[in-house]
């Protein structure tokens, strides 16, 4: 199935048109609204609202990014051989109680 998507954007929602056809190698086309015999579209289509189409956005943001920051792996790796990485235990502890509390509420 091949999909052709046509992105239509309005001030509060996005609406998003799925156009489905069959692969090349199959001779029979995909139904259109006269083949129905009933006049009606048959294209699918879906609506995403302002914050799905953010949520959309970022996925695509984040997939760019790499798994792993190699900097600061490498920095992290000379400290800790130098002898130079200190942990601090309390700010650990008040990140992990403040993390629970945000849960909470």
């Amino acid at each position: 199935m091949v999909t052709n998507m046509n992105t239509t954007e309005t001030s509060q929602i996005s609406t998003v048109r799925m156009d489905t056809t069959r692969p090349s190698g199959n001779r029979t086309p995909a139904a259109t609204p006269q083949q129905t015999g009933e006049g009606r579209d048959t294209t699918d289509r879906i609506t995403l609202t302002q914050e799905a189409r953010r949520v959309l956005d970022l996925q695509a943001e984040f997939s760019n990014l790499p798994d792993i920051d190699v900097e600061k792996v490498a920095e992290l790796r000379a400290r800790i051989e130098a002898g130079d990485y200190s942990i601090d235990t309390g700010a650990i502890a008040d990140g992990l109680i403040s993390m629970q509390q945000d849960l909470k509420s």
